[in-house]
C-alpha cells in the first residue's frame, strides 16, 4: 500500500518483495482474515485514510495512523463473499463501462457520417 503520494493505492503480491520508503507491505497475522479482503477494506477506506495525511511537498501518511485503523473482522465465510460479491459487481460495471465505450464511438462514427451528407447535399 502507498503511504506518499497517492494514499492508500493497494496491490496483493504473489511473492516476497522489498518495498521503497513510500510503500508498506502488511502480513495479517492476528485472527482468520484474508488479504483480499483487507485490500478491499483499504480501497474502502482510501478516502478516510487520505485525510490523516500531512501535506508538505506531497501527502504522506506514517506507520502510526495505520496501525490505528480498526479493520472489522466478519467470520471468513463473510469475508469471502463480500470479496466475491464486490468482484462480481466490479466485473458487472467493467462490462457496462466497455458497452459504454463501444457506443461512444459508434456515436461518433455515426455524427461524422451525418454531417459528411448533410454537407454533401447542401453542395
Amino acid at each position: 500500500m502507498t503511504i506518499a503520494a497517492n494514499i492508500a493505492e493497494t496491490g496483493i503480491l504473489q511473492m516476497k518483495a522489498c518495498f521503497p520508503d513510500s510503500v508498506v507491505g502488511f502480513i495479517a497475522d492476528q485472527g482468520p482474515i484474508t488479504t483480499e479482503y483487507v485490500e478491499v477494506f483499504i480501497r474502502t477506506a482510501k478516502e478516510n485514510l487520505d485525510r490523516f495525511a500531512s501535506a508538505t511537498a506531497q501527502k504522506n501518511i506514517n506507520l502510526e495512523v495505520l496501525q490505528a485503523v480498526a479493520v472489522p473482522t466478519p467470520p471468513l465465510a463473510e469475508q469471502r463473499r463480500i470479496v466475491e460479491e464486490l468482484d462480481r459487481i466490479l466485473s458487472i460495471l467493467r462490462g457496462v463501462d466497455r458497452e459504454v465505450d463501444a457506443n461512444f464511438q459508434r456515436a461518433q462514427t455515426l455524427r461524422q457520417a451525418t454531417l459528411v451528407k448533410a454537407f454533401a447535399i447542401s453542395a
